[in-house]
């Protein structure tokens, strides 16, 4: 099991899919300044702390983190989120379903990336999602400045 990435990762310049799951990556220091192919990425199954900057993915269109399964097709106009719930103390330790993806995306501005943003709009259909970001001072913060964004997907 992986507790840290390789540093030569970040000469894979042509990577298209990295599966990291069910390693013990708690911060995996990963660039991915110039893997602007990847459109896979699966960090499922790790006691992640923060989500390595994914905005430079613009071709991103899988994403497996916390206990999330995220897949969108290719203008992101049609997105499936799954929510897996699993045994381990690391979920089980978070009061709402979503607490450990809550507090991976909305610690910095990956929420801003246009895969998250459209798996936010489809979790916060749920008023009980809504009520649980509501009471998170950064996340509603995150949320304001989507909102201001530019970019149409966000």
């Amino acid at each position: 099991m992986l507790t840290s990435v390789p540093v030569e990762l970040r000469q894979c310049v042509k990577l298209v899919e990295l599966s990291l799951e069910h390693n013990k990556l708690v911060r995996p220091l990963l660039d991915f300044r110039a893997m602007a192919e990847l459109r896979v990425l699966r960090l499922f199954g790790n006691p992640l702390e923060f989500l390595p900057e994914i905005l430079p993915l613009h071709k991103l269109r899988h994403l497996s983190l916390a206990n999330m399964r995220i897949v969108a097709d290719e203008n992101l106009r049609s997105v499936n989120v799954q929510i897996e719930m699993e045994n381990s103390s690391y979920f089980t330790a978070s009061r709402h379903k979503l607490s450990a993806f809550f507090s991976l995306i909305f610690r910095f501005s990956s929420c801003h990336h246009p895969l998250l943003a459209s798996a936010l709009a489809k979790i916060m259909q749920d008023q009980g999602n809504r009520v649980v970001v509501g009471k998170d001072e950064n996340a509603v913060r995150q949320l304001i400045s989507m909102i201001t964004s530019d970019d149409r997907h966000v």
